[in-house]
């Protein structure tokens, strides 16, 4: 069989990233900062995420929202089978561009994460997945098809050695835990924009004289 990542000298190998929470709960600037130190290593590569992700395709980085209305109060089988359209839709547009590699991003461990898996590997493309959280604080039942999700996959990549530690210690049997690399958490300088403390008050409506907690990533039960 031949190697899924070859490609012709030359050509830069094409990955897509595909990651449909976006701006819905803040991973766009995760994603994009992903994508854009990719293109700086030399890979093109693609962010597939939602319609809730307000940035558009910029220099260096390429974005398709092909996930549309999968977040809400609607009926969730509705939600689901939307979630589905939107990834035959990524998938036909990774096919396309010729993608060797998919990045998906594993936060809980079920039938969309198994449908993802399996619905790119069937076109020959190679999955490797940041295991965001080992274990889910907030929904742990969702660990019922985690197993089966990371046999699916070809490589983890986890952000600290403790969560490596974690993924190897679900595995009794090692030979089924497939290729895991720790690379830590980038950064987000360009999102930056650093300005006058009294002026940033002043605009978010806050008390000047009262100290500020400023609270970073989701909001979640577990970070209570």
């Amino acid at each position: 069989m031949a190697d899924p990542t070859h490609r012709p000298p030359d050509s830069p190998l094409k990955v897509a990233v595909v990651e449909p929470v976006g701006g819905h709960a803040g991973m766009n600037y995760y994603d994009i900062e992903l994508v854009r130190g990719l293109g700086l290593a030399g890979v093109d590569a693609c962010l597939y995420t939602c319609d809730e992700t307000t940035e558009t395709s910029q220099a260096g980085v390429s974005i398709e929202k092909p996930f549309k209305s999968i977040y809400g109060g609607d009926w969730k089988i509705a939600r689901g089978w939307r979630f589905l359209i939107g990834l035959v839709r990524t998938a036909g547009h990774a096919r396309k561009r010729k993608t060797r590699i998919v990045h998906l991003h594993y936060f809980q461990y079920g039938l969309r994460e198994i449908a993802s898996c399996v619905l790119f590997k069937m076109q020959g493309i190679r999955v490797v997945a940041t295991a965001h959280d080992i274990v889910p604080f907030s929904r742990p039942e969702g660990m019922d098809l985690f197993s089966t999700v990371i046999r699916f996959t070809d490589h983890i990549i986890v952000h600290n050695k403790h969560s490596g530690q974690m993924l190897a210690e679900r595995f009794k049997n090692r030979a089924t835990l497939p290729a895991v690399s720790v690379i830590r958490l980038g950064n987000f300088i360009s999102n930056i924009c650093v300005q006058d403390r009294a002026l940033t008050k002043q605009q978010l409506d806050l008390p000047g004289d009262q100290p500020i907690l400023l609270f970073f990533g989701q909001i979640k039960p577990e970070k209570a």
